[in-house]
C-alpha cells in the first residue's frame, strides 16, 4: 500500500502495513480562512510512528468507573498517557489501547471514557466529513445480560450523534448472549467489520470497522468525541480498543455553489426525539431498520440515540 498525503504537520514516517483499532483532545489550526469550494482534507493521521510515540494535540480524560455493587462505588482514574502502539501480528501501529485500567478483579464495574478530536480555524464550509478505523480488541460482549453491554458512540459537539452501538467479539451467542447493535439490533458478533482476527490479540481476537460519516457543520471550530462505555472493569487485557487512519474533510454541502463568501448555515432545528443524523440524507431507527426517516440535519441534539437506534455510515448504505 502506498503512503498516503498527509497534512505537513501530521505526515506519516512510513507505509502503513496492509492489514486492517476515553476521552482525547485533539486541537490543530486548518490553514485558510476562504470557503471551501471542494472538499477539502483539514487533517489526516496514520499513527505510523514508532511505537510508545505521543502525538501533539491529543490528550485522555479521567477514566470513570461506577460498580454494580449496592450501594454502588464510584471512582476516577487519571488519564493515561495517550501513545501508539503496535499489533502482536503484522506490526499495525495505532493509537490505543484504550477502555480504562484495572479496577475490579471481581468484574462488577462499568468503566467509561470518551475521545475528543477538536480541529479549529476551520474554513466557511456546511458540511464534514469523518472517517476513521475502530479497532476493537479482545472480549467485547456486545449486548449480553451477563458480560454488557459494550458501547461505544461517536458524537459531534452541538451536533448529531453518529452512532451508538453495541460490539461484540464473543461468539458463544447461546449461552452470554453476545449479539451486537451494529449495525441493527440482533447482529452477530462482527457484522459490519472490514477484518476479524487479524491482529493477532487473544481471548475472542479483534475486529476492524472502517466507518465514514458525513453531517452538515458549519462552525469554525468541529469536535468529534469517541466514548466507550464497557462492563466488567478488567482493564484492557479484556476489553480494550483504539483509533487509525482518521481523516477529517469539510466541504460545501450538496447543491452548494462554488462561489466566495461566508455560506455558514444556523445549526439544523431539532427534530422528534430518537431521529438521527443520515449520511448522505438518509438515517433508519431500530423500529423499522428499513425505514428512512428525516432528513439530513434532523435529530435531536439533546436526546441521543438509543441502544436500539444505530445511525448506518456511509460505507454501509446500499
Amino acid at each position: 500500500m502506498s503512503r498516503r498525503a498527509c497534512p505537513p504537520h501530521h505526515r506519516s514516517t512510513r507505509t502503513k502495513p496492509a492489514v486492517a483499532a476515553f476521552a482525547l483532545v485533539l486541537t490543530l489550526a486548518a490553514p485558510g480562512s476562504r470557503s471551501v469550494a471542494a472538499d477539502a482534507v483539514v487533517y489526516a493521521e496514520t499513527f505510523d510512528a514508532r511505537p510508545g510515540t505521543t502525538f501533539p494535540g491529543w490528550s485522555s480524560s479521567p477514566v470513570v468507573s461506577t460498580s454494580r455493587t449496592k450501594p454502588p462505588r464510584t471512582g476516577t482514574s487519571p488519564p493515561q498517557v495517550v501513545a501508539n502502539v503496535e499489533s502482536p501480528r503484522g506490526g499495525r501501529r495505532f493509537l490505543g489501547e484504550f477502555g480504562g485500567p484495572r479496577v475490579d478483579p471481581s468484574a462488577r464495574t462499568r468503566v467509561r471514557q470518551s475521545i475528543r478530536l477538536t480541529l479549529k480555524g476551520l474554513a466557511p464550509h456546511a458540511e464534514a466529513t469523518v472517517s476513521f478505523d475502530l479497532l476493537l480488541l479482545r472480549s467485547w460482549d456486545g449486548s449480553s445480560p451477563r458480560y454488557g453491554p459494550d458501547r461505544l458512540a461517536v458524537r459531534v459537539e452541538g451536533g448529531p450523534t453518529l452512532l451508538d452501538a453495541t460490539f461484540s467479539n464473543n461468539p458463544k451467542l447461546d449461552s452470554d448472549g453476545s449479539y451486537q447493535d451494529y449495525p441493527r439490533p440482533g447482529s452477530p458478533p462482527g457484522t459490519g467489520s472490514s477484518s476479524s482476527k487479524t491482529l493477532g490479540y487473544g481471548f475472542f481476537g479483534d475486529s476492524v470497522y472502517r466507518l465514514t460519516y458525513t453531517f452538515p457543520h458549519a462552525a469554525e471550530t468541529l469536535t468529534v468525541e469517541f466514548a466507550s462505555d464497557l462492563f466488567e472493569g478488567k482493564g484492557t487485557e479484556d476489553e480494550a480498543w483504539g483509533l487509525d487512519d482518521v481523516t477529517v474533510k469539510i466541504g460545501p454541502g450538496p447543491g452548494s455553489k462554488p462561489a466566495g463568501g461566508d455560506r455558514r448555515t444556523p445549526p439544523p432545528a431539532p427534530s422528534r426525539k430518537g431521529e438521527m443524523i443520515a449520511p448522505k440524507g438518509r438515517a433508519r431507527t431500530g423500529s423499522d431498520p428499513a425505514e428512512p426517516v428525516g432528513l439530513s440535519g434532523e435529530i435531536a441534539h439533546e436526546n441521543p440515540i438509543t441502544k436500539s437506534d444505530t445511525m448506518l455510515p456511509d460505507t454501509m448504505l446500499p
